[in-house]
């Protein structure tokens, strides 16, 4: 995972040098500043979902689907709340 996270670092950097302030951008820097409390955040949806809804029991298109809403409801509920690390 290390070197995909070394690889994201430098495409995002090169990105936000080439578009200056744009919405992707501005999405990425806030993900990048953000980065500690979406991860609690997204991991306690996680744990949540899994005893409520049962990923294991899903089928692929599904577990798709939960994990975009995952990740939808873990950038807006950081919003919400400021979880402070």
């Amino acid at each position: 995972i290390l070197g995909f996270v070394f690889v994201w670092f430098s495409l995002a950097n090169k990105l936000c040098k080439l578009y200056h302030e744009n919405i992707v951008v501005k999405k990425m820097r806030y993900w990048g500043r953000e980065t500690p409390s979406i991860y609690i955040i997204h991991w306690l949806l996680i744990s949540w979902m899994t005893v409520f809804l049962g990923y294991e029991n899903k089928g692929y298109i599904m577990t798709v689907y939960l994990m975009f809403l995952t990740l939808i409801l873990s950038h807006f509920i950081s919003r919400k709340i400021k979880v402070r690390v």
